[in-house]
Formats: C-alpha cells, sequence, structure tokens
C-alpha cells in the first residue's frame, strides 16, 4: 500500500539524518530509508568545529558531549622525517568555538539516526531505495509518496547515478588505503586529539587520528597510478608505514585489524545539487579529497541546507550555496597536492593573519567579510608566487 510523508529522506548517515531531523522538528512527515542497519563500520573519523553549531540547532550535540570521543582542538602536519612541523589550532581563528571531536563513525552516525527517529521521523533501516519516480506532483520512492526526495544516499549516489549528474575530479585520481590499529599511535609530540597528517615529498600522505575506543584510525593516500591490482590492504598498508621514517619505530611490531580496505577515485562533485522534486546532499552530491577532512562537515551543513530548502522551497538558492562551499575547499583539498601549497602551509609564522583566515577554512568556516577573504587570497597567491620564487622554505618543492 502506498504511504504518504512531505519528505522523503533516502540514507541516514549524518546528512541524512540531519535533514529529517530538521524537517521533523519543523513539524513535516519524514521518511527515512536506509539501506543498511545501524551500528555500520564507516571511515571518515575526524570532526570540523564549525559542524557544532548546526548540531547543537538540533539538539544532538548533549548527546555527542556524553560519549568518550576525543576532543579535537587541532591539526598538525609533519614531515615525514619529523624534521618539520606545523600546528593549526582551531582557537586561533574560532575562540572558544575552536574544537571538534574525533568520533568512532558506527557509534556517531547511530546517534545521529536515533535523534532522528526520537524527533519524529519514520526511520526505515535495511531498505534500500530500489524504485524512485517524479511527476509533477512529486516522487515515488519503493511504495512512499512525498513531495520532495532528499538523497543523502552517499558515495552510492542513488540519484547521481540515475540521472546522470555525477562528473569525476579532474586530476584527483586517488586511492586511500587504511584501517583501526590498536593503541594509541602517533609521533612524539603531538597534542592529544590532534590528527596528524604526514606529508611526504612525493605529494603522497598518511593520517592518524585517535579514536575513543583505544584505537587509531590509519590511512595512506596515493596516486591511483600507484595501486597494485588484487594487493591485499592490510600488506599495502603496512609496507607504506615502515617506509616512512618517523612511523616506522611505532608500526614495526604492529598489524593492521580487519578493517583494512581500499577507497578508489573517490573524488566527484555533480553538475546539479537540486531540482523542484529532490536536492542532493552529503557524499551524494560530491565528496572531496579528505586532506582536511571535510566530508561529515559537508554532510552535516548541507543536510540542514537541504531542509532549510525544502522548507522554504529555495532550492535554487540551495544548489548556489552547495557549489560555493565546495569552491572553497576545493581548492584546498587540489591544492594539498601542490608542492609550493604544502611549503607555504608548513610556514604559518610567514604572516600570522593569513594563518588565521586559513586556519578558519580548515576549521569548515568559509571566510566571512573582505579581510579573510583577502587574506586566504594572499595564501594562493603566495602558493603561486612559491612555485617560482623560495619565498619559505622549500620542505616540499624540488
Amino acid at each position: 500500500m502506498t504511504e504518504r510523508f512531505d519528505v522523503v529522506v533516502v540514507g541516514g548517515g549524518p546528512a541524512g539524518s540531519v535533514a529529517a531531523t530538521a524537517l521533523a522538528q519543523a513539524g513535516r512527515s519524514v521518511a527515512v530509508l536506509e539501506r543498511d542497519r545501524f551500528p555500520r563500520f564507516h571511515i571518515g573519523e575526524s570532526l570540523l568545529p564549525e559542524s557544532f553549531p548546526i548540531l547543537e540547532k538540533i539538539g544532538v550535540a548533549p548527546l555527542l558531549a556524553q560519549e568518550e570521543f576525543p576532543i579535537k582542538r587541532g591539526a598538525t602536519f609533519v614531515l615525514a622525517n619529523g624534521r618539520s612541523r606545523t600546528r593549526i589550532r582551531f582557537a586561533d581563528a574560532l575562540g572558544e568555538r575552536g574544537q571538534a571531536r574525533q568520533v568512532l563513525r558506527s557509534r556517531f552516525d547511530e546517534i545521529l539516526l536515533r535523534h532522528a527517529a526520537a524527533a519524529g521521523a519514520d526511520v526505515r533501516e535495511g531498505v534500500a531505495a530500489e524504485d524512485i519516480a517524479f511527476s509533477d506532483e512529486g516522487v515515488r520512492v519503493n511504495d512512499i509518496e512525498a513531495s520532495v526526495m532528499v538523497d543523502a544516499s552517499g558515495r552510492r549516489g542513488v540519484l547521481g547515478h540515475k540521472l546522470g549528474l555525477r562528473v569525476a575530479h579532474p586530476g584527483m585520481r586517488k586511492v586511500a588505503v587504511y584501517a583501526h590499529f590498536p593503541g594509541t599511535i602517533r609521533p612524539p609530540g603531538i597534542e592529544d586529539g590532534d590528527i596528524v597528517v604526514v606529508s611526504l615529498r612525493n605529494m603522497e600522505w598518511i593520517w592518524l587520528i585517535p579514536l575513543p575506543n583505544g584505537c587509531t584510525s590509519v590511512g595512506a593516500v596515493f596516486d591511483r597510478a600507484d595501486h597494485p591490482s588484487g594487493a591485499d590492504p592490510s600488506a599495502v598498508l603496512m609496507e607504506r608505514l615502515r617506509a616512512v621514517p618517523i612511523l616506522r619505530s611505532a608500526f614495526a611490531d604492529c598489524e593492521a585489524n580487519d578493517s583494512a580496505r581500499f577507497e578508489a577515485d573517490y573524488s566527484y562533485t555533480s553538475s546539479r545539487y537540486s531540482d523542484r522534486r529532490w536536492l542532493l546532499t552529503g557524499d551524494a552530491g560530491a565528496f572531496l579529497d579528505p586532506a582536511f577532512s571535510t566530508g561529515v562537515h559537508l554532510a552535516v551543513t548541507t543536510g540542514w541546507d537541504a531542509a532549510q530548502a525544502v522548507l522554504s522551497g529555495r532550492h535554487a538558492a540551495y544548489d548556489r550555496a552547495f557549489r560555493g562551499r565546495l569552491k572553497v575547499y576545493d581548492r584546498f583539498a587540489s591544492g594539498f597536492y601542490d608542492p609550493a601549497f604544502r611549503d607555504v602551509l608548513f610556514s604559518p609564522q610567514a604572516s600570522p593573519g593569513m594563518a588565521r583566515a586559513v586556519t578558519g577554512v580548515l576549521a569548515g568556516a568559509p571566510p566571512r567579510g573582505w579581510q579573510d577573504r583577502s587574506r586566504v587570497a594572499l595564501f594562493h597567491l603566495v602558493t603561486r608566487l612559491q612555485r617560482r620564487l623560495p619565498l619559505v622554505a622549500r620542505s616540499h618543492s624540488r
């Protein structure tokens, strides 16, 4: 039998849960169809400070505060030989708001989805969106009719593939291999809770994220062309970790657990993010390189924005806002593979004002006001000049 809702949300991850909660709290009837059953494993554990105002608005922040999620006050970037490092301290840009959390995604996502149900959303796990049809009156997903659909189906991108919207990111054919390791693993002298990004001269990089269950999330990112076909992910990860001087001793007697896996060609955008009867949100719309941990942040912010667009009917404005966010973050994510960009990133002392503006972007806050915009523009200008002139130490440039 056909059921009727105001909105049907496909996907119960952070984007779908935030959108569903906001809509339900505004009095809309919402059905959430989630293919998996929670909790389930997911990568992308490092949150950004600017996600938390939205999590507070929907009332889930107090629930997250009850969890033993490590507090993240910044990020440390370090060279593979350990001779140079720089720390991004979020409080320098955001003051008291300058902190986030490192989360176990299986728990974090479950809290958000259960909160959506408590807010009044009809959450249905183990239900895939197998039949989607649009009409002048609305949308039908399986046996559910609604006025509008919010696609929060993650990298599967239900509508992106159905409507041919997905656009591969040019020049960003990367592979990530990652796993969870028992114990806290990080180079000496790193602040508790920081995500650690180890930068290699060949523009590869490694992340280390402290997790609340006494584990560390570890991943290596490299070019798609260097991906060995049919290789065992654990073996590839261990080989890369043990080749890095600053990490060699930490992983000498360490092995990844059975969570090791590959992700390839994961950077993409979409030709459109909304139409009259649908909106793409989170990873269903776009996913950038994970260098600056923007994945969950974009899911939370676009999930909230999608809900506001449904309530106001301003879908075109939502589309423009999505593109605007991506433009800011993509310039940093793509720039991270430019040796000159990393040189400047490793030299924050070059301009404290510029460093604060860049820190704001890396905390999830697009530059606001002409001063921040000009300082971020200056950062990109210095990066371009660094390719020709040694304005700062050339720790990466050849």
